[in-house]
């Protein structure tokens, strides 16, 4: 980011202040203050600037971090239903499979009794 260089202007408004304009001269204190101002001006102006630049990136900041933390406890919950998903699954081929293993245990026992009784 570039800083506005108003030096320029200060020298102008002097000049003028010096007495080179129409304005009548001005007094030798007010002149220091004058000068004082261009040697501290950019300086404060860069500060000010860096200054909103941090509390502009610190807003940033706490809003993404905010936006990060809803879609970590999202992505939880998506975890949290899937791992149920899949528990509920699990259980479901296991009774799938018991129920197979005692058909077919009913199946040989049923032979079994068929020619028991013949």
């Amino acid at each position: 980011m570039r800083i506005p260089d108003a030096t320029q202007d200060w020298r102008m408004a002097l000049d003028f202040s010096a007495g080179k304009g129409h304005r009548a001269r001005r007094s030798r204190q007010s002149l220091e203050n004058d000068r004082n101002f261009l040697r501290y001006h950019p300086r404060k102006t860069a500060e000010k600037r860096l200054q909103e630049a941090y509390e502009g990136l610190e807003k940033r900041v706490k809003e993404r971090t905010a936006e990060l933390t809803e879609l970590n406890l999202a992505l939880l919950k998506e975890i949290r239903e899937r791992k149920s998903a899949e528990e509920r699954l699990i259980q479901g081929e296991r009774l799938r499979a018991i129920g197979e293993m005692s058909a077919g245990v009913a199946h040989n026992l049923n032979n079994l009794f068929k020619f028991s009784q013949v």
